[in-house]
């Protein structure tokens, strides 16, 4: 009890004291920490699902032969699965048991959806209610800006994604059935669209991924259409589904939508002006195959992971291409991964704003917050150390791999892409450990991966530190 004397001096009951301070160790403890931080829960529940999915993996019914597979390989296979990327150092078609690859594919799936989305969508299935707490896991999930209409968004995502993957299985099932008969046929076109709308680009057709089916007009643009719908994020197809006009559309739909056009179709044309005279990937093909071929390439490069033509055989020039597509990604709030489009135009914009200098970044005639511009250039300036520092180490633990395989393979695990010039499997273990970390790194995000670092979240005051110019460029 408080108690006050005519001095103003202020007494506190020696009871409510010591309460007080056991309500303060109890709402400091690491769980209450780690809620009051999403993007620290976000990292947890991705390691935790991992670790889940190696010690399933590493069970004997996993594998085809019954023996256990190796740590390194349980451990592999479950995070490149979970980040949706592609990258493998076994083949997943002969390796793996039926129960591995339905494990594989519910790790997929659950990536491709987000854990906490998906813990949400099971949770408003039972007729759960949606706390604040997991509205601020799911936005730190989806990078929203605010937990608001995050039950609709959850709606949206669950109905969209088994909309359209069964869709997409249903048109794969008429060329893989008449191939494999209708058990296999059909258990193959579920986990390609699975895996192909959700940006995995794993396989389980055999070691050479689509290389068989390069010539097939069905798969190749089946396969591309899952990954572009995938790639572009839930926002705008509830923006597009509205049926609203270009003029009405959102700014970030609008965005979304133009780079992702000028990207495949840029992606496409110099695919195939690089490589139609390649005899190792695309010069032995007939002209409209070439096209096919250099479309895939160009959608599968912003993170999917699917291969129609030998990755290793790619001219440097066309590798440095890859590497570009698969830096920059997918759009936000979807399967992709890369620093997004959005990313990449917030930057552009700003850029043009101060070689014009203009006072306010604008795009389609509106104005870009400042924040947008100074978070997208965190995003790039993040990733790209994280990038360097993996190519530094591996670069010491493989020196026997060419660098370029090495840029290429840590941008396509950054990416969560999945290609790969050289075979993930010669990298030593140093190497894999590597780009399991940055597999993770590029899923959750350089943003979530920064404030998770930061556990003490500071607030801005009315108290400012005195402003100094300092000489740029």
């Amino acid at each position: 009890m408080r108690t006050g004397d005519s001095s103003g001096t202020v007494r506190v009951n020696s009871r409510k004291v010591c309460h007080i301070n056991k309500l303060s160790i109890k709402n400091n403890s690491p769980f209450k920490a780690l809620l009051r931080n999403p993007p620290l829960l976000m990292t947890v529940l991705y390691l935790a699902v991992v670790a889940l999915g190696t010690a399933l993996l590493s069970l004997p019914i996993a594998t085809a032969t019954g023996e256990c597979a190796s740590f390194m390989e349980a451990l592999f296979t479950a995070t490149t699965a979970l980040c949706v990327t592609g990258l493998v150092t076994v083949t997943t078609a002969t390796y793996w048991s039926l129960f591995g690859k339905i494990v594989i594919l519910l790790l997929i799936q659950l990536g491709g959806l987000g854990i906490v989305t998906a813990a949400a969508g099971l949770a408003m299935t039972l007729n759960m209610r949606i706390t604040m707490r997991s509205r601020l896991a799911i936005a730190a999930e989806k990078n929203a800006e605010t937990p608001r209409g995050m039950a609709r968004l959850i709606h949206f995502v669950l109905v969209a994604t088994f909309a359209i993957e069964l869709f997409g299985a249903a048109v794969l099932a008429t060329r893989f059935v008449p191939a494999f008969g209708w058990k296999t046929g059909m258990w193959y076109a579920v986990f390609h669209s699975v895996s192909a709308y959700c940006n995995a680009g794993l396989d389980i057709l055999g070691a050479n991924s689509l290389e068989m089916w390069a010539s097939d007009i069905v798969v190749i643009l089946a396969i591309s259409m899952l990954i572009i719908l995938g790639g572009i994020g839930y926002p705008v197809y509830r923006d597009i589904i509205k049926g609203r006009r270009w003029k009405k559309f959102r700014l970030h739909t609008k965005i979304v939508v133009a780079t992702t056009a000028v990207l495949l179709i840029g992606g496409t044309i110099l695919f195939w002006v690089l490589e139609r005279k390649n005899p190792a990937t695309m010069g032995n093909q007939l002209c409209g195959i070439q096209w096919l071929n250099a479309f895939l390439q160009s959608t599968t490069t912003r993170t999917a992971g699917f291969s129609s033509i030998p990755q290793g055989s790619l001219t440097h020039a066309s590798a440095l291409l890859a590497i570009t597509l698969m830096f920059i990604g997918g759009s936000p709030v979807g399967t992709a991964g890369g620093v997004k489009t959005t990313t990449l135009v917030a930057l552009l914009v700003n850029t043009r704003a101060e070689a014009t200098r203009r006072k306010e970044t604008t795009v389609f005639k509106r104005r870009l917050p400042v924040e947008i511009a100074r978070r997208a250039s965190t995003i790039v300036l993040v990733s790209a150390l994280w990038i360097l520092t993996a190519c530094f180490i591996i670069t010491i633990t493989d020196p026997h791999v060419v660098f370029i395989d090495v840029l290429f393979e840590v941008i396509s695990a950054f990416g969560t892409v999945g290609l790969s010039r050289a075979n993930t499997a010669i990298f030593s273990i140093g190497g894999q450990l590597v780009l399991i970390a940055t597999m993770l790194f590029g899923k959750l995000g350089p943003l979530t991966v920064l404030y998770a670092l930061v556990t003490r979240q500071r607030f801005d005051s009315e108290f400012k530190q005195a402003e100094e110019h300092i000489m740029i460029g």
